[in-house]
């Protein structure tokens, strides 16, 4: 791992920045690049996706009646969705999907250099940029690289903004299971470019299940994730994206955090005084990862970490994620994750069911909690119970009890819980009312059987 803060490459890096493209010529290359522009077809795609396909036209004159140029971008992203093969990637959106056939279909040729590396071909396309494999063109550095250039359209301030983000967060980092950067700059084109190691290996659950680990292994390859997020974290950075697809496992074994392109720096010096927020109506983090407080737009901490991590390791131990979604739209993944309770990984896993029961069930409730302030204070503590467990140790964390659970219910539907409460109230006090009214009656009959049969005596008697 080279140091790169500091160094010629790193200076270089920071004084070649791309210049901020022409307000007019972007406006007419790139249109679709404008945020809110953007926002609006990732949002008109993910709810048009799930209509059938007679619907979807008419669903578009709805929502856009004035504006023919966004419903055919929405169209064209359709039409490629469309013509899919297989099912979404494990993470994956149906509009990251799709873009990236859309890149694929209309990107740039393979560049035969970029700086002083040859490529060799590409290892993917997203949503941000191209990663591509390459080797230097010199002896300097025989072995392979991954560079990650911006994908030609996307310069946008916001996502330049993004970009040298995730540019400055490789380059602070230095940790044994963080993807490091090794050089960095700018395109002839003004594109900027980030060197990262090449990474052989596998994603964590392909890995998981090729070498078919075990309950202990796959803990303890967990806790080795957690010690890389941990090194995040003491930096001031939450990653905001964690999932399998984001740890690369490598031959030896060691799992390699990866894609920092979402994720925030907590430390308002490095920013100036601000971070960039997210872009409303914009799912850049993976929903089925994300926490409650991501889904509703709130304030992010390393809590969120917390809470993705949590989903992860109940994936990691059921081979199944907590959660189904009916659609991918925002507003099922904000009503399923900020409302509905996780099944305890014990009744949802097929394989380690006893093992996970008790402890392990524990631990990955209170990370999964919705409320960021109940889960663990820190990574740090999440990894500490997982290894008292390791050790037959009582654990920290602390069952939902049913007081808590009943005052938040409370709080949540006081109005409704009061006007039952009255109900209930006015209920038995009818019932009480008709128990004694039905007691006088029975009394006030009986009395007069009573009286009847003396007087039915008397009468014999006299006649006698």
């Amino acid at each position: 791992m080279n140091e790169v803060e500091g160094s010629e490459e790193w200076e270089f890096m920071q004084e070649n920045q791309p210049p901020e493209p022409d307000a007019s010529d972007q406006a007419q290359s790139y249109p679709e690049t404008d945020p809110a522009r953007f926002a609006r077809i990732a949002e008109l795609f993910e709810r048009a996706r799930v209509l059938a396909p007679g619907e979807q036209c008419a669903f578009l004159l709805k929502e856009c009646p004035s504006d023919p140029s966004l419903r055919g971008e929405v169209q064209e992203l359709l039409g490629l969705h469309g013509e899919e093969q297989g099912p979404l990637q494990e993470g994956e959106s149906a509009f990251d999907s799709t873009l990236a056939q859309q890149s694929l279909a209309g990107g740039p040729a393979l560049p035969e250099r970029i700086g002083s590396y040859r490529v060799v071909d590409e290892l993917g396309v997203g949503g941000m940029g191209r990663v591509y494999r390459a080797r230097r063109a010199d002896a300097d550095y025989e072995k392979d690289v991954a560079i990650k250039v911006l994908r030609p359209g996307l310069d946008d301030p916001d996502f330049l903004t993004r970009f040298r983000s995730e540019r400055r967060i490789l380059a602070r980092l230095q940790h044994p299971g963080v993807c490091a950067l090794l050089d960095g700059g700018s395109t002839e084109q003004g594109q900027p470019y980030l060197v990262m190691e090449f990474l052989e290996g596998e994603t964590l659950m392909d890995y998981v299940r090729g070498q078919n680990l075990g309950l202990r292994e796959r803990l303890a390859l967990f806790l080795q994730v957690c010690d890389a997020v941990s090194a995040l974290h003491r930096a001031l950075i939450v990653h905001r994206d964690l999932k399998p697809s984001n740890i690369m496992v490598t031959g030896e074994g060691v799992p390699k955090l990866l894609d920092f392109g979402i994720a925030k720096i907590l430390d308002s010096d490095e920013t100036g005084g601000s971070v960039a927020q997210t872009i409303t109506g914009m799912m850049l983090y993976t929903p089925e990862y994300g926490s409650p407080e991501q889904a509703q737009g709130k304030p992010i901490t390393t809590a969120t970490d917390v809470y993705s991590l949590g989903v992860l390791l109940y994936e990691l131990l059921t081979d199944q994620r907590p959660y189904a979604f009916e659609t991918r739209t925002p507003m099922e993944f904000e009503r399923v994750v900020s409302g509905a309770q996780a099944p305890a990984m014990s009744s949802a896993a097929s394989g380690f069911a006893r093992a996970l029961r008790g402890d392990l069930d524990t631990i990955v409730a209170m990370a999964l909690r919705k409320e960021p302030e109940r889960r663990y204070g820190s990574v740090a503590l999440l990894q500490e119970d997982i290894e008292r467990h390791l050790k037959g140790l009582p654990v920290r964390a602390q069952k939902d009890t049913f007081s808590y659970r009943a005052s938040k219910f409370l709080r949540r539907r006081f109005a409704s819980v009061l006007a039952a409460a009255l109900f209930l109230v006015l209920l038995t006090g009818f019932a009480i009312s008709m128990y004694v009214q039905v007691g006088r009656t029975e009394k006030q009959r009986d009395l007069a059987q009573v009286r009847a049969g003396i007087s039915d005596e008397v009468s014999r008697f006299l006649v006698d």
